[in-house]
């Protein structure tokens, strides 16, 4: 019978074993049977007899010298599961440790750059305006109106460069100065329906010296505000008859106006749908300048004497425009102290 019991335990030790899946443990778990081989030969060399149960048929009374052979196996048993047991748990450790793949070392990913819109750039653009003007006819010497005012205007197109500085004084906030000029043909009319004359009148150019104000909506895309001090230049006009458009020989000089303006716009990096544009920025703007009452007086094209008749108006455009603009030092480290 015990013959049978250890040949059991033999066998399902090993199919336990053999589950596990680890040469450290199928090879470790040998010593193990063999304690159990050696407990099994102790025994018959002894002919020690177990045994009978008290419901047994034929009870028997136990030598003592089986009596403690019996006890050495009931201890050694109890040895042998702590051992077994500690060994198992060890055995299991070392094989999971042996069969898991070292995990090799990944470098973590740089920080994105820290953008930085301290600096000068320069840029360039195009766009298209309007002008508008309330104008009224007045005698030249006395100045007293000869005519109601009446709403005048045109339109056009111009081109524009400037250049500025800013300084990123916060992580969100950036404040700089510009200046720049437009060139191009903003064309309208002016009338006289006094003498029932009319002239093209033409802003020639323009220019701007100003502050601006900006949000950074993102890292590399800034809405702003600003504001600042204008100048313009307008063209001589020629009148012609209003009712036949042939010319008369009377004109308007050329004349420069100031004033003020405000606008607004966004400019953002250039970096996008996968391009790489270190520096290059867009940015559109729109912008409001107002310009101070001029009177304007009549010339005959001969002598330029006055004709006798003058014309007050007060100007204002609008433009829009969208620029290319470049940054000398995108992309330097930000040092404001926040």
């Amino acid at each position: 019978m015990v013959q049978c019991l250890c040949d059991a335990f033999q066998i399902v030790f090993r199919k336990r074993i053999s589950k596990i899946g680890s040469d450290h443990v199928r090879a470790i778990s040998e010593p193990l049977l063999q304690v159990v081989a050696l407990i099994y030969h102790f025994m018959i060399a002894t002919e020690c007899v177990l045994p009978e149960t008290a419901f047994s048929a034929n009870p028997r009374r136990i030598a003592p010298k089986c009596i403690g052979q019996v006890l050495l196996l009931e201890i050694w048993n109890m040895k042998k599961v702590l051992l077994a047991l500690a060994a198992l748990g060890a055995l299991t450790t070392a094989a999971s440790a042996a069969d898991l793949a070292a995990h090799p070392y990944v470098k973590a990913p740089p920080p994105p750059p820290a953008y930085n819109w301290t600096g000068f750039y320069v840029f360039g653009g195009a766009g298209g305006g309007l002008w508008s003007a309330d104008e009224h006819i007045v005698d030249t010497v006395t100045g007293v109106p000869l005519s109601v005012s009446q709403r005048q205007g045109g339109s056009g197109w111009f081109g524009t460069v400037g250049a500025g500085y800013d300084w990123q004084f916060s992580q969100t906030w950036v404040a700089g100065v510009f200046a720049d000029g437009q060139f191009g043909s903003i064309k309208g009319t002016l009338q006289d329906p006094f003498n029932f004359i009319s002239a093209n009148q033409k802003l020639e150019d323009s220019w701007a010296v100003g502050v601006r104000v900006g949000w950074l909506v993102a890292p590399n895309v800034l809405s702003y505000v600003n504001g600042g001090y204008s100048g313009s230049h307008w063209g001589q006009s020629e009148f012609f008859g209003t009712d036949t458009g042939l010319a008369v020989g009377v004109h308007t000089a050329s004349y420069n106006r100031n004033g003020w303006f405000i606008g607004g716009g966004v400019e953002n990096s250039l970096n996008i749908f996968g391009f790489s544009a270190p520096g290059w920025f867009m940015k559109t703007e729109y912008r409001a300048a107002f310009y101070n009452a001029k009177t304007q007086d009549e010339l005959f094209d001969v002598d330029n004497t006055p004709v006798g008749n003058s014309i007050r108006s007060n100007n204002w455009n609008q433009t829009i425009s969208t620029s290319l603009v470049y940054r000398f030092n995108w992309g330097t480290p930000v040092v404001a102290n926040y």
